[in-house]
């Protein structure tokens, strides 16, 4: 849900069949959702988004980690972070809305 009180629901169904994506240099196949689901996306974070999904099995493999499949992260199938670091996105994400 918005704060402006407008909210979508996505499904499976709202994907569109798999397509190309790169990230980080890796190219691999994954799902778009509808152009109304994305414009209505990035109308409320007025930038230009698109939402993308793997399916139920990434298509993504690495050099370093070939046996283990990965999402949209870096390129590494394990994320490590600090506290610090998730209270300072909060904080400004909590910035960026008001």
């Amino acid at each position: 849900m918005h704060k402006d009180g407008s909210q979508l629901i996505v499904r499976y169904a709202d994907f569109n069949p798999l397509q190309p994506n790169e990230v980080w240099g890796t190219e691999f196949l994954s799902y778009v959702v509808s152009d109304k689901i994305n414009q209505w996306v990035s109308e409320k974070l007025k930038r230009p988004v698109q939402l993308r999904w793997l399916g139920n099995q990434s298509q993504r493999r690495i050099k370093h980690f070939p046996d283990n499949p990965v999402s949209f992260a870096d390129g590494y199938p394990l994320l490590l972070c600090t506290q610090q670091s998730l209270d300072f996105v909060q904080q400004h994400c909590l910035h960026r809305s008001k």
